[in-house]
């Protein structure tokens, strides 16, 4: 088995849903003309790529606040706005420089 077929093999995992839960996730899934299973894995997978992006946002602007603590640099408001409003126009501005 090649590391990319093991790393795509499926492994079972069980939940324990309110009976309402199954029922309205049944009712989903025949109106999908789909499986149960195949509904919520699809659930999974979204599920699982929107926290990642989350997270990585969340990572992204706590390092970002960091560098602007140590460094003081920045742009305002009004710059990143002016900015903001000249894009795709004639007399587009340049990315407004980062200063203290």
């Amino acid at each position: 088995m090649t590391a990319l077929a093991h790393e795509n093999s499926l492994t079972p995992f069980s939940i324990r849903l309110r009976k309402d839960q199954k029922t309205r996730l049944s009712a989903i899934a025949k109106a999908q003309d789909r499986t149960a299973h195949a509904v919520v894995t699809k659930a999974v997978s979204e599920f699982i790529e929107r926290e990642e992006a989350r997270l990585s946002f969340k990572s992204e602007t706590d390092a970002a606040w960091q560098h602007y603590q140590e460094t003081g640099l920045h742009a305002t408001q009004d710059e990143l706005f002016a900015w903001m409003d000249s894009m795709f126009t004639d007399n587009e501005l340049p990315v407004p420089a980062c200063h203290r």
